[in-house]
C-alpha cells in the first residue's frame, strides 16, 4: 500500500504552527463546530483537518433525507431508551434541522418541504395497527418532550394514499415537518461560510494520534490548544467501545416514465427510504437484514442488500414494473449501544461530537455548536 505523499515545507510550516482550536473531521460536525468556534472566536486559528479529498463518511453520500425519526422508529427507540430520552432526541434533531436551515437557507441547500411518509405493506397490518392506536400518545409526548407544537405525525386521508400507487399498501403515517435536501450543496454552502470567517480548512491530512494538547499524523506534529473530534464513525479508531461504523447503501435509478410520488419515504422503523429527485428513485437502506455485515467502512455495495431492496421493496413501489437502477455507492454512519451522540469530553482538552445514529443531517449542525460551545466554555 502507498504512503500519501509528503508534506512540502510550506505545507508543514501552516500545520506545525499552533492552533487555538483544531477541529478533525470536516463532516458536518466538524465544519459546523468550526463555524460556530470562528462566530465567537474571531481572532483565534480554527483548523479543520479532513484525511481525505472530501468527507469520507454519510455527510456526502447519504440521500439526502431530512428526517429525524418516523413513528415506528421512535416508539422503537423508547423501548431501549425511554421515553424522555427518545422523544428528547427526536427535538433535538429537529431543532438540528432548523438550525441547519437558518444558517444556509432552503436555497442553498435545495431544500424541499415535502414531508415525509412511513409506510406499512399488507403483511405489516399488525405493526401498523398497533402503531395507528399510538399515535395520539407520540404525538403528545413529542409536545411534552421534543418542545414540539402540535400534531407531528397523522394519518392521511384514503385519497392521498391511494395516490401514491404502491402495490398491497395498508397504511401510511405522514409527518409534516420533514423534506429533502442536497447533501453536496448542504456541504458546500457550509465550507463557505467557514472559509469566508477565516476557517482554515486542509484536506489529505490524516490524524494517527490525539493527545491533550497535540495532534500527530505521519510526517507532523502540531500543537493545539483545544481540540475536537468530529469525524463519527472513524473516531472508532481512538474509543472503539463508544462508536462503530454503519454501512448505508444507496441506489439510484435510471429516468422514470412518470414522477414518483412527492416526499421522503421510510420503512421499517427507518431502515428502508426512498425518494424521487431529478426524475429518478433514490433507493437505500437494507442493513437490517445483515447488521453485522454492514458494520463496516467499505463504500462498496452488498450483493446481498441489493437483491433484497430490487426483490422485496422495488417491486412494491411500480407494481411490479421497477426501473433499472443504474449508480450505486455507500456511506459510513456512526452508530453505538446509545442512539444518543457523544458531545462531551474525552480527555483534558480534547473533546468529542460524534455518534449520530444515521441522523447526521438532522444532528450535525446542533452537534457541532455544542461541541463548540463545551470548548470555548472551558477557559
Amino acid at each position: 500500500m502507498s504512503r500519501p505523499p509528503k508534506f512540502s515545507w510550506w505545507e508543514k510550516e501552516g500545520l506545525i504552527r499552533p492552533a487555538d482550536f483544531a477541529v478533525v473531521g470536516a463532516g458536518i460536525t466538524g465544519l459546523s463546530a468550526a463555524y460556530f468556534l470562528k462566530l465567537q472566536a474571531k481572532q483565534a486559528r480554527v483548523l479543520v483537518l479532513e484525511k481525505g479529498s472530501r468527507p469520507e463518511g454519510a455527510t456526502v453520500r447519504s440521500a439526502g433525507f431530512a428526517c429525524f425519526g418516523s413513528a415506528g422508529e421512535l416508539l422503537a427507540d423508547v423501548k431501549t431508551m425511554g421515553e424522555a430520552e427518545a422523544y428528547g432526541l427526536a427535538g433535538q434533531r429537529y431543532l438540528g434541522l432548523t438550525l441547519l436551515r437558518e444558517i444556509h437557507g432552503d436555497s442553498a441547500l435545495e431544500y424541499e418541504p415535502c414531508g415525509g411518509f412511513e409506510v406499512f405493506f399488507a403483511e405489516e397490518k399488525e405493526q401498523a395497527e398497533e402503531i395507528r392506536q399510538k399515535l395520539e400518545e407520540v404525538n403528545h409526548k413529542l409536545n411534552e418532550y421534543g418542545n414540539f407544537s402540535g400534531a407531528v405525525f397523522e394519518e392521511p386521508g384514503r385519497h392521498e394514499t391511494e395516490t401514491l400507487g404502491f402495490a398491497n399498501l395498508h397504511m401510511v403515517i405522514k409527518n409534516k415537518f420533514e423534506g429533502g435536501l442536497h447533501p453536496q450543496k448542504l456541504w458546500n454552502s457550509l465550507l463557505a461560510k467557514c472559509l469566508e470567517l477565516g476557517v482554515e480548512y486542509r484536506s489529505g491530512v490524516e490524524v494517527k494520534q490525539i493527545e491533550s494538547g497535540r495532534l500527530m499524523g505521519i510526517d507532523y506534529e502540531m500543537p493545539c490548544r483545544k481540540i475536537l473530534v468530529a469525524n463519527n464513525a472513524f473516531a472508532h479508531a481512538w474509543l472503539p467501545d463508544e462508536v462503530q461504523a454503519a454501512r448505508a447503501q444507496v441506489w439510484v435509478s435510471e429516468l422514470l416514465k412518470k414522477p414518483f410520488p412527492e416526499g421522503t419515504f421510510h420503512h421499517c422503523e427507518g431502515y428502508n427510504y426512498f425518494r424521487g429527485y431529478a426524475g429518478r428513485l433514490i433507493l437505500g437502506g437494507g442493513r437490517h437484514i445483515a447488521p453485522e455485515a454492514e458494520t463496516t467502512f467499505s463504500t462498496e455495495n452488498s450483493e446481498s442488500i441489493e437483491k433484497y431492496l430490487k426483490e422485496e421493496l422495488l417491486p412494491r413501489l411500480f407494481r411490479n414494473n421497477p426501473p433499472k437502477m443504474v449508480e450505486s455507492w455507500a456511506g459510513t454512519m456512526g452508530i453505538g449501544l446509545s442512539k444518543k451522540p457523544r458531545i462531551a469530553e474525552w480527555k483534558p482538552g480534547v473533546w468529542t461530537a460524534i455518534r449520530m445514529g444515521g441522523m447526521g443531517i438532522a444532528l450535525g449542525t446542533l452537534a457541532g455548536k455544542m461541541g463548540a460551545e463545551l470548548m470555548l466554555e472551558d477557559n
